[in-house]
């Protein structure tokens, strides 16, 4: 897949790769979250003091909040996902961002904070879904 799909798009110089972190503009950045598959990343977005990070494939369930050293079955690295996971989360928690995460059903997004040894759910965030 990788050689008939990505291998173009790299070939013909549309692609922009970086590591680490990748600055889009003020208000919206990349960050490497490896772990769950090569590549995979989260969002960081901030406005006008307000922040969110985007959870992309770091979460999977609600538990993992509570009990972050829980992987899914689709981790590739489970100690780098563990550990990419505890990142976003400590940086959610101390910086009052809004966790935005992909494979979450019912809420869309929900504030976090430390709690016991891990984090907490502080509160869901009141989308409409109208």
């Amino acid at each position: 897949m990788y050689e008939d799909s990505v291998d173009p798009v790299l070939d013909a110089g549309l692609v922009k790769t970086w590591e680490d972190s990748y600055v889009i503009d003020a208000n919206l950045r990349l960050e490497a979250a490896p772990g769950h598959t090569p590549g995979s990343s989260i969002i960081h977005l901030e406005s006008k003091g307000d922040r969110a990070v985007f959870a992309g494939d770091l979460m999977h369930g609600a538990i993992q909040v509570h009990e972050p050293h829980l992987n899914s079955c689709f981790e590739e690295d489970e100690d780098t996902a563990r550990a990419s996971r505890a990142r976003m989360y400590a940086y959610a928690a101390d910086h009052n961002a809004l966790v935005l995460p992909a494979h979450l059903p019912g809420h869309g997004a929900f504030e976090i904070r430390r709690g016991g040894s891990g984090f907490e759910i502080a509160a869901w965030a009141p989308f409409s879904r109208t």
